[in-house]
C-alpha cells in the first residue's frame, strides 16, 4: 500500500519539484557536514591547546621538582652569607668608636712601640674627613728602630681592637746604622652612622 501511495505521489509531482526537493535534502546534508566539521575543528583545537598547556605545566612541575634541591641549597648558602655579613658588621662596629679619640690611639701605639724598642718622635693627627657612613682621620707618625722592631710594631698595630690602616710607610736605610728612621701615615676610623649602624646594633641585641 505504501508503495502505491509513493508511486501516486511521484506521479503527481513534476520532475522539477522532485529535483528541487532532492537539492534541498542535499543542501541540508552538506550544512550538517559543514557544521559538524566546524564543531570538530573547534573542539579539536581547544583540546589540543588544553593538552599543550597541561604538558607545559607538567614540564614546569618536573623542572621545579628537579631544581628544588639546588634552590634550597642556594637559599641556605645565601642565608649563611647574610648571617656572616651581619656578624662581620657587628665585629666592625665594635672596632670603630664613635669619637676620634686620637689620644687613646696614641697611648695604645706608644705601649706597643715601647715593648718593641721603637722610639716615637712625632705623632700628628690630621683633620677628620667625613665619608659615606663613617669618618676617618689620617695620623702622621715618625719613629726609629731596627728592622725587626718596625715589623713587630706594625704586626701588633694590625691586631689592635681599634680598626686602623697603614696608608704609607717610608723607611730610610743609610750606612750601618742599627736604628732606621721611619715615617708612616696611618688612618683611623670612627663615627659609623646611618642604616649600617642601626642594623649592626639590632643584630647585636638579637
Amino acid at each position: 500500500m505504501f508503495s502505491a501511495i509513493t508511486d501516486r505521489t511521484t506521479d503527481v509531482l513534476d520532475p522539477e519539484t522532485l529535483r528541487f526537493g532532492w537539492l534541498l535534502h542535499g543542501a541540508g546534508f552538506i550544512v550538517v557536514l559543514v557544521c559538524g566539521a566546524i564543531g570538530y575543528t573547534v573542539f579539536y583545537e581547544r583540546a589540543e591547546g588544553s593538552i599543550a598547556e597541561t604538558r607545559a605545566s607538567i614540564q614546569e612541575l618536573k623542572l621545579a621538582v628537579q631544581n628544588a634541591p639546588v634552590i634550597r641549597r642556594t637559599h641556605e648558602e645565601l642565608t649563611q652569607r647574610l648571617d656572616d655579613l651581619k656578624e662581620g658588621m657587628v665585629a666592625l662596629q665594635q672596632r670603630v668608636p664613635q669619637e676620634a679619640d686620637a689620644g687613646k690611639f696614641l697611648k695604645e701605639i706608644t705601649i706597643i712601640a715601647h715593648d718593641e724598642a721603637l722610639e716615637i718622635s712625632n705623632f700628628q693627627p690630621d683633620k677628620a674627613t667625613g665619608r659615606q657612613g663613617f669618618t676617618e682621620m689620617e695620623v702622621t707618625l715618625t719613629a726609629q728602630g731596627d728592622f725587626a722592631s718596625i715589623c713587630k710594631f706594625f704586626d701588633r698595630l694590625n691586631k689592635l681592637s681599634r680598626l686602623s690602616k697603614v696608608k704609607s710607610l717610608n723607611i730610610s736605610a743609610s750606612g750601618a746604622e742599627e736604628k732606621l728612621p721611619m715615617s708612616a701615615t696611618l688612618v683611623i676610623y670612627f663615627g659609623i652612622r646611618g642604616a649600617d649602624k642601626a642594623e649592626a646594633e639590632e643584630v647585636q641585641r638579637g
